[in-house]
């Protein structure tokens, strides 16, 4: 998923679920810092995984994504 469509679907989440499952109304501005706050977690955590491919385990860095995700909320 690009890192701008996966911005927009972690903010639409936030407001989504905020409101239909806790009843809580947020302003797209809310959302949008919730958003950054949870990239941010996920940068600061285990933001990479191990596969395994023809060349063996290997690890998969993907912060460079993240990042980008980031840099795409900012801008929303």
């Amino acid at each position: 998923m690009e890192a701008k469509d996966k911005a927009k679907q972690l903010v639409n989440k936030i407001k989504t679920n905020l409101w239909e499952k806790r009843n809580i109304k947020i302003t797209l501005e809310d959302a949008i810092v919730l958003a950054h706050l949870t990239v941010d977690e996920i940068l600061n955590s285990n933001y990479s995984y191990y596969d395994y491919g023809g060349d063996g385990w290997k690890i998969i860095d993907n912060s460079d994504y993240w990042q980008e995700v980031k840099t795409e909320i900012e801008q929303l």
